[in-house]
């Protein structure tokens, strides 16, 4: 009974703490989402004490919550059971190893330290960021279709899952392009219920009269860029097929016209045959020869 009035009394003083002091002088601490961190309590590690414990502060900015600590008696049974199995407390360097991180563990906590033969007591506030990567997104194109003069109007979705905090979806388009992203299709954002982490998709519609490049990415991730609008319409190639074959025919048949209404020319003939046909259509020369 003893036991549990005096560790309910620290906890107490502990909770109280920040009302006070604050967490102006919090040690920044990174982790990512499975990973490890490890909290060490800024204190001498030569000086003796009778207790160390690790709180979390709650959403109503107060450190209830235990997640590890020794004490002169053990306080197993007082440890928050989201900690029970990812923390342990080092009774030498006064620190906390943290594995197995989720989203929700971030936040504050404070180390606070009792040494012995003392009323003085000491603590340290640590600030826990915990980030996780984005997938590689992938962008799908689910439908084209043509909106006339060989433009096409697509709907592309991308998706990304597994990352921290959450993040936004953007789109690139190949430099140079005129298309314009009309509208989006719409956004869902869904989190793990285990590790917290974000899975993101959306979908947006495009218009395109020209092939062109297109990207999407969230936080630092970047999908490989597709191509849409490499292909025109099958209405606007069978159009071209028809006036290509219309302006082929008209060529053939003008061509034809030519040839038929050529006038027909005589062969050239060599001097010596003009000469003779000259002297047959001239009597005087014959009279002369006789």
């Amino acid at each position: 009974m003893e036991l549990s009035c005096c560790l309910l009394l620290l906890l107490l003083v502990s909770a109280l703490w920040p009302i006070t002091c604050g967490d102006s002088a919090a040690q920044e601490v990174r982790g990512t989402v499975g990973g490890a961190v490890r909290l060490k309590c800024n204190i001498n590690t030569s000086l003796p004490v009778k207790g160390v414990y690790f709180q979390k502060k709650n959403l109503s900015g107060v450190y209830d919550i235990l997640v590890n600590g020794f004490y002169i008696h053990p306080i197993d049974e007082y440890i928050h059971p989201e900690y029970k199995n990812r923390t342990s407390a080092n009774r030498t360097e006064r620190s906390l190893d943290f594995w197995d991180l989720k989203a929700s563990d971030e936040g504050y906590y404070k180390c606070f330290l009792m040494p012995q033969d003392t009323l003085r007591s000491y603590d340290t506030v640590f600030h826990l960021t915990i980030a996780a990567d984005y997938s590689v997104p992938t962008v799908t194109v689910r439908q084209c279709s043509e909106r006339g003069e060989g433009a096409q109007s697509c709907e592309l979705g991308c998706s990304s899952f597994g990352g921290y905090p959450l993040a936004n979806l953007s789109w690139t388009l190949s430099e140079g392009s005129n298309e314009v992203l009309l509208q989006e299709g719409g956004s869902m954002s869904l989190a793990d219920k285990h590790s917290g982490v974000w899975n993101v998709s959306q979908t947006v519609r495009l218009n395109c009269t020209q092939p062109t490049n297109v990207s999407c990415s969230v936080g630092g991730a970047i999908s490989p860029p597709i191509s849409i609008c490499t292909q025109s319409s099958p209405k606007h190639t069978l159009k071209v097929i028809i006036a290509s074959v219309v302006l082929f025919l008209f060529i053939f048949i003008l061509l034809s016209v030519f040839i038929s209404w050529r006038p027909c020319r005589r062969p050239q003939r060599s001097d010596e045959e003009r000469t003779a046909e000259g002297q047959e259509l001239n009597p005087s020369s014959l009279d002369q020869a006789g």
